[in-house]
């Protein structure tokens, strides 16, 4: 009974993986398929924010508060910090975060908040994903729901500000006039690491099932003996 139930966790695991593989396939595609400046307007509200990842679009709102230093992130190997603001999108209550870019040094060396174009703006940049994930030792992202933070958390945000946050970063390309750097390294999808894991994975089911039919055949010959 439990190698049964065994095999059948590595099936699923490994039809899982190879989901998870046709899912980088397509994010690969969407990047060999990007032109630079060629941005989609999102207007109202958003329904399907995984669709987005790695899109290129033009979104209009306005940045509210607060304002968020991501710290200990390095750009071409050099440490430094990102800045990044939620963005109300015009028409619904739904907001974008927005990373306004990045700048080296220590964040404490820095004001933790920087001049912002007020009033209903167009930015242009392409989306990622962004997720609290998993972060051993740490139950919220910062200190307080302001300030320097860890990682971005999207609910954590939208619990501690009482507004719905999207589980998307724009990675600003629009020029604000400020120091920040938006020389933007993208990632780059890789179907090939979750077929190998799911080969892995039937892999066991495989070597479960061979061992199942050997047990088998050990009972069947000893019962007749």
């Amino acid at each position: 009974m439990l190698l049964s139930a065994l095999t059948a966790v590595f099936v699923a695991l490994g039809f899982w993986q190879l989901d998870r593989a046709d899912q980088k396939r397509e994010l690969a595609e969407r990047l060999e398929q990007a032109r630079p400046g060629d941005y989609a307007a999102l207007v109202g509200a958003i329904r399907s924010p995984d669709e987005l990842v790695f899109r290129q679009v033009e979104v209009t709102g306005r940045f509210v508060t607060p304002q968020i230093i991501l710290d200990a992130r390095k750009h071409r190997g050099q440490l430094g910090f990102y800045r990044v603001v939620p963005f109300r999108l015009a028409g619904t209550d739904q907001h974008l975060l927005v990373n306004l870019g990045w700048h080296p040094g220590k964040a404490v060396d820095y004001p933790a908040q920087l001049s912002l174009p007020a009033g209903r703006l167009t930015l242009q940049g392409w989306l990622g994903t962004a997720s609290g994930g998993i972060h051993p030792g740490f139950d919220r992202p910062g200190a307080a729901q302001v300030g320097i933070w860890i990682y971005l958390d999207p609910e954590y945000l939208a619990a501690a500000q009482g507004y719905p946050v999207l589980p998307l970063e724009l990675y600003l390309e629009t020029d604000l006039h400020d120091d920040l750097v938006r020389d933007w390294e993208r990632p780059e999808p890789d179907p090939g690491m979750h077929i190998a894991y799911a080969i892995q994975w039937f892999s066991f089911a495989a070597v479960l099932i061979i061992f199942s039919i050997w047990r088998i055949r050990v009972y069947m010959k000893t019962k007749h003996e």
